[in-house]
């Protein structure tokens, strides 16, 4: 498990430009590896840190596996990573159509409306692809919904706000209510 240990130490230094151990001589350096914990870098992602936190674990028990347990590790992670970026855009485009539907006239902004709404749903749906157990995007389709239904309701579109409401899971009683008068 020594690999797992010196793979930990490269992502570490990866992550951050310098040795998690540093000292004059190769003694110095060993007790640095058994007295110390390195420090987590500035702007390193945490769940990056943690795999190389784990990799480094004083306790070789602690430690993944092997080399191929780290490798699914960080490849997790660029997955995770990349599912929050997807979600990040498109939370970019329900803040714009969260704007549009309360715009003075929303039936006015209602095409453009639709697009951030396909667009955004098409993000968070992509990011649920890519990391299947994250909340966050299936939170975001769900907003993305509400948001349609109350364009829908300033429309005085019932039958469409209606529709869009069956996609919701559950759907907050008082939008239920609004969506019947």
């Amino acid at each position: 498990l020594s690999d797992v240990y010196l793979l930990g130490a490269v992502l570490y230094e990866i992550m951050s430009g310098r040795p998690p151990h540093v000292g004059a001589t190769p003694e110095a350096i060993a007790r640095s590896v058994l007295t110390s914990t390195p420090k987590r870098p500035d702007d390193a992602p945490d769940e990056l840190f943690a795999i190389a936190q784990r990799a480094m674990h004083p306790i070789m028990t602690e430690r993944y596996g092997s080399a191929e347990e780290l490798r699914l590790a960080v490849q997790q992670f660029l997955q995770h990573r990349t599912a929050s970026r997807l979600a990040a855009e498109a939370e970019l485009r329900l803040e714009l159509l969260t704007k549009l539907v309360r715009a003075p006239n929303p039936l006015a902004e209602r095409a453009e409306a639709y697009e951030l709404y396909g667009g955004c749903r098409f993000g968070f749906r992509e990011a649920l692809a890519a990391w299947p157990d994250n909340p966050e995007p299936r939170r975001g389709i769900e907003r993305a919904v509400e948001a349609m239904v109350e364009l829908e309701i300033a429309c005085r579109d019932g039958d469409a706000a209606a529709e869009l409401l069956g996609e919701l899971t559950r759907p907050p009683p008082e939008l239920v209510q609004r969506v019947e008068r």
